[in-house]
């Protein structure tokens, strides 16, 4: 089972689920990209978490869209 980078976030937010998202990784196209928006927005995240006032905008719009994904993700690791 082969963890690439968009996977490790993920993998970490939801552990218990690791088996099955690399399943859905490699054979649902609609969940690889709930994984790849995943992983740039919080790869985003990171970088303009705790940067000057300014980025904080930016800050607040990539925190909610992983909380978004992250709801989408696990509707999505329940249901199948």
């Amino acid at each position: 089972m082969l963890v690439t980078p968009e996977l490790q976030p993920i993998i970490l937010k939801f552990p218990n689920f690791k088996t099955k998202i690399i399943q859905l990784y490699n054979n649902d196209a609609n969940f690889r990209s709930l994984c790849e928006d995943y992983w740039l927005s919080s790869a985003l995240l990171q970088k303009y978490r705790g940067k000057v006032e300014s980025d904080l905008i930016l800050e607040n719009e990539y925190a909610s869209m992983c909380a978004i994904l992250e709801r989408e993700m696990t509707d999505y690791l329940l249901r199948q």
